[in-house]
């Protein structure tokens, strides 16, 4: 095992309860099949949708790769040019900003719009699909599809929802139709398994203009989720020690190390107790 000094994404899981991490590439299975049956455009906003989105489409390699146009909106946090880059990204944008890039990058006649999002407290959910219902309205309800990752944490998902996003998730919406899909966010506010977002303005611009925001992609992490998605529905990955090898053989700090062992074996029985089509496989 090659050792690194600083953190990196497979740290940054085992940090987690296996149990947590198993359910989330589980649960994304489900994204996966409402994903596939989706005929329009995917909107996925930066940066918290895209490790979702990650483990749902897979590794590509053991699991067909799922052909559906996306939209990446980069309307995140993101870091500015007078920020230390070793620091949370504190740049934020106005709904307007919002606006204007959503309406740059999806596609004029989308037919079918599903947003992918993360869900704690629901309020950015609900914003964005009230962008959409601005830029691209549809007459139709079921046009418009919030597939919402809603947090099951015990200490997150007792926290109060937004009214706005209550309406959605409980069918009141005359904006959008929901599918809640709870799930542990095991990568919320964890940049080292996210996206980067970067602008080169300074951080005051005028709230009305469509700013640039350039996405730094987290190969790493991308490679890893889309190998932990794949396992959770295939096993195949996971079925031998080389399998293991191709998920977990990655560059750790030495406390990861320690414990990765012991940590990848609970992962794997959550593994097999979610998915008893598998157990034989054990």
């Amino acid at each position: 095992m090659v050792e690194r000094e600083e953190a990196g994404p497979l740290d940054a899981l085992v940090k987690s309860p296996a149990y947590h991490v198993a359910e989330f590439v589980a649960s994304t299975g489900l994204v996966r099949h409402v994903l596939a049956e989706h005929d329009g455009v995917l909107v996925l906003p930066e940066r918290g949708a895209l490790p979702i989105f990650w483990s749902a489409e897979g590794s590509g390699q053991h699991e067909p790769a799922l052909e559906i146009p996306t939209a990446v909106l980069p309307i995140g946090s993101f870091h500015t040019s007078e920020q230390d880059p070793t620091e949370h990204p504190r740049g934020t944008l106005t709904t307007q900003q919002k606006r204007n890039i959503a309406d740059f990058l999806v596609p004029r006649d989308p037919g079918s719009i599903a947003v992918l999002d993360e869900v704690q407290g629901g309020g950015t959910s609900s914003e964005l699909v009230g962008i959409m219902s601005t830029i691209r309205p549809q007459r139709d309800p079921a046009k418009q599809l919030l597939i919402a990752a809603q947090d099951n944490r015990k200490n997150i998902a007792a926290r109060n929802k937004s009214e706005a996003y209550t309406r959605i998730a409980t069918g009141r919406s005359k904006r959008a139709q929901a599918i809640v899909v709870p799930m542990p966010l095991i990568a919320t506010d964890r940049p080292v398994l996210l996206n980067r977002l970067y602008r080169q303005a300074p951080e005051k611009v005028p709230k009305t203009d469509t700013p640039e925001v350039s996405i730094e992609e987290n190969k790493e992490a991308i490679a890893l989720l889309r190998y932990l998605g794949s396992a959770a529905r295939t096993l195949d990955i996971l079925h031998s020690p080389d399998g293991l090898d191709i998920v977990f053989d990655r560059p750790v700090t030495a406390k990861t190390a320690k414990r990765l062992d012991g940590w990848v074996e609970r992962f794997v029985h959550e593994l097999r107790v979610r998915n008893p089509h598998t157990r034989k496989m054990f």
